[in-house]
């Protein structure tokens, strides 16, 4: 690999290849980019010889067209979208974009960068602080989160672009030092992705990945990332002057992402938290993303989990009485914080109830009355956020401290009990 520094590019692969489209097989050479630049992502450049261009596709339009690429040097195969074409130069885009090159079930560790994982500082013990390295334990695995060094991860850090940093690496390896395949180590990058996304309140991903042998060959690559945006600083319920909170909620993430009832709806919740804390939202978008996420957690725990509605029971409720429930269930209060009171008339309303509250403004975006009386949109954003990561982290058994995002004016450095810490059920 290849880190060019003025054009961003990480050169990955330089191979003849194979690309197969509508049943026709031609000969090209490509060259497999990893872009650092504005949006991460990967490229192929594939260069065809004049004739086999011309015999198979003359007067064909192939923008749009799948093809699937085979990469002589490795075996990687991996489906492309043809985007551009000037002379016998394809331009193609891997979907999704990440290529696994070969497979293993002998890894002994997995390296890799994590990008849009901002700067963060560990109090452990307490009343201390450092940087790295930070252990997510979740047996039996073991990921550290450190400072780049010695590999090309840090050079990318040096020439990935401001809006994409690579401020961290990761290792990946078993808690009993037993091997592991290719395969176990993808499904626990995607659970870290996860994880620290909803962590961030941005896409955080894994990328840069390699998995070595006992001896330190290099076995399995996975080139690409999975999802990622220009990296935006949020305030969210993890404070970066307390970065062992990750240690604490990490096995209760995995726990629960593990098993099968749980994955999509888990999956789907994070994705609409981070869709809602994003600036490009917008507060009436936040509003309504968090509270779908919401009433879906409400049906995942209610119906399917504790069967304590039935499907047909669930239904019938009021969205406010749903997401009622589910904050009962999490022990979380159902009275709007004095920190948002100023959104909802003064402290003499902060009596009103979230959900009501939360319910009617996201109705009156959705149904809009305009004599009405105009809805308190932003404090809503921020109290359906509030609850979503709330019952998000009762669900992973998390019982640390978090920043409270309904402390308006609160500074970095200063949590809070999370509520079922403080009145245990």
């Amino acid at each position: 690999m290849k880190v060019q520094q003025q054009s961003r590019h990480l050169v990955l692969c330089d191979s003849p290849a194979d690309i197969v489209c509508a049943d026709n097989t031609v000969n090209a050479h490509a060259r497999v980019v990893f872009n650092l630049g504005d949006s991460p992502a990967l490229v192929i450049e594939a260069e065809v010889t004049d004739d086999a261009f011309r015999r198979p596709f003359a007067g064909v339009n192939l923008l749009g067209t799948t093809m699937r690429l085979t990469l002589r040097e490795n075996g990687a195969t991996v489906p492309c979208l043809c985007t551009g074409i000037t002379a016998a130069k394809w331009r193609l885009i891997p979907n999704p974009n990440r290529i696994l090159v070969g497979q293993s079930e002998a890894l002994k560790e997995v390296v890799f960068g994590i990008v849009n994982l901002g700067q963060f500082y560990v109090q452990e013990p307490p009343g201390t602080m450092h940087q790295n390295p930070l252990e997510l334990i979740a047996s039996p695995w073991r990921i550290v989160i450190s400072e780049p060094r010695g590999t090309i991860i840090a050079a990318v850090r040096d020439g990935a672009a401001p809006t994409f940093p690579v401020v961290h690496m990761g290792s990946l390896t078993r808690t009993d030092g037993m091997p592991f395949s290719s395969g176990d180590a993808q499904n626990l990058l995607d659970g870290l992705h996860w994880f620290l996304s909803f962590a961030a309140g941005q896409w955080v991903a894994p990328a840069f990945v390699t998995g070595v042998g006992a001896t330190g060959e290099t076995l399995w690559q996975e080139w690409g990332t999975r999802l990622v945006q220009p990296n935006q600083k949020t305030a969210g319920w993890f404070d970066e002057h307390h970065g062992e909170v990750l240690s604490q909620a990490f096995p209760g993430f995995m726990a629960l992402w593990s098993r099968e009832p749980w994955h999509e709806p888990l999956g789907s919740a994070i994705y609409w938290y981070v869709r809602s804390s994003t600036v490009s939202a917008g507060a009436d978008g936040s509003l309504i993303l968090s509270q779908a996420a919401l009433e879906l957690l409400a049906w995942q725990i209610l119906v399917v989990e504790q069967r304590a509605l039935s499907a047909h029971g669930f239904k019938r409720l009021p969205a406010e009485d749903k997401i009622r429930l589910l904050l009962n269930y999490a022990s979380i209060p159902v009275e709007i914080p004095l920190g948002l009171a100023e959104w909802f008339g003064g402290k003499e309303n902060s009596n009103r109830e979230g959900p009501r509250a939360l319910v009617e403004t996201r109705n009156s975006l959705v149904h809009p009355n305009p004599g009405g009386t105009k809805p308190p949109i932003a404090g809503c954003m921020l109290l359906g956020l509030w609850y979503l990561e709330l019952v998000l982290l009762r669900l992973f058994e998390f019982t640390g401290s978090y920043s409270n995002r309904t402390a308006l004016h609160r500074w970095v450095g200063q949590v809070e009990q999370v509520p079922w810490a403080k009145c245990p059920t």
